[in-house]
């Protein structure tokens, strides 16, 4: 009867462990980025004609440290994915601090790298912050390519930008070194005239 109880408690452990280990890895499929290895990102955006300022990663001021670099537009414009994985999460939320509702979607690389784009179009009144949510085509769960498109940042008042953060194992890091050389020769002629900071990584 013992002898019973301990295969029948061997078969179920190795089910839960089969069980875990298909879980993980068909999570892992998500993921793009190989482990070990840095990120090649391109720019969230290829239409640049209502890209109007660019605003850097760091302590940009004595007084304001900013944890990602700002795209400010001041028209619709299509989000592209900079590198592809897995869609974490898109959460619809109000930002007091900046008083306006905004749509964060975040993309997981690998365990250590996560992109977090906030598509902040400066709406004020959830109705409009609502209009920004449902211009996000991407579902959380889901895999996304590269230069695949996240969705429509729709412009509801001046401040309207996206937020483009990247971290890695939790920490806020500057994401243009992470950008692939063409990336950042488009990057570098475009922040020559739109910067609304002194550096890109202060």
């Amino acid at each position: 009867m013992v002898k019973k109880k301990t295969a029948i408690g061997l078969v179920i452990l190795v089910a839960c462990v089969s069980a875990g280990l298909g879980g993980l890895l068909y999570y892992l499929s998500f993921f793009t980025l190989p482990l070990g290895q840095d990120p090649s990102l391109t720019l969230p955006f290829s239409d640049t004609s209502h890209l109007h300022i660019i605003q850097g990663f760091g302590q940009v001021t004595p007084t304001r440290y900013h944890n990602g670099i700002d795209f400010s537009f001041n028209d619709t414009t299509q989000i592209l994915a900079s590198h592809g994985g897995l869609v974490l999460d898109v959460k619809f939320w109000y930002n007091e601090r900046g008083g306006h509702w905004q749509t964060n979607v975040r993309i997981q690389l690998n365990f250590q790298w996560m992109l977090e784009i906030a598509f902040e179009s400066w709406a004020t009144m959830q109705p409009q912050g609502q209009l920004q949510a449902d211009a996000i085509t991407v579902k959380a769960g889901t895999k996304i390519q590269q230069d695949e498109s996240i969705g429509n940042l729709v412009c509801h008042g001046e401040g309207c930008h996206i937020h483009f953060g990247l971290r890695s194992s939790s920490t806020d890091v500057c994401p243009y070194p992470y950008f692939s050389a063409p990336a950042k020769t488009s990057f570098d002629a475009l922040f020559a005239i739109l910067n609304g900071t002194l550096t890109v990584c202060a």
